[in-house]
C-alpha cells in the first residue's frame, strides 16, 4: 500500500478531526480513503451520463 503525506494548515486538521468523530471513523486514513471512493464514483457516474446522452 502507498503511504502519502501532506501537510494541512491546523484549521483543516481541526476539520478533519471533527469530521472523523461527527461520521464514527476510526482515523484520518479511513476518512480520507472513503472521500476517494465516493469521487470515484462520482466521476464514474459523470462518465457514463455523458456517454448516454
Amino acid at each position: 500500500m502507498t503511504q502519502v503525506n501532506i501537510s494541512l494548515p491546523p484549521i483543516v486538521e481541526e476539520y478533519l478531526n471533527q469530521q472523523i468523530t461527527q461520521l464514527g471513523y476510526n482515523n484520518l486514513e479511513e476518512y480520507i480513503y472513503q472521500l476517494i471512493l465516493e469521487d470515484q464514483k462520482r466521476n464514474n457516474r459523470e462518465k457514463l451520463e455523458t456517454m448516454l446522452i
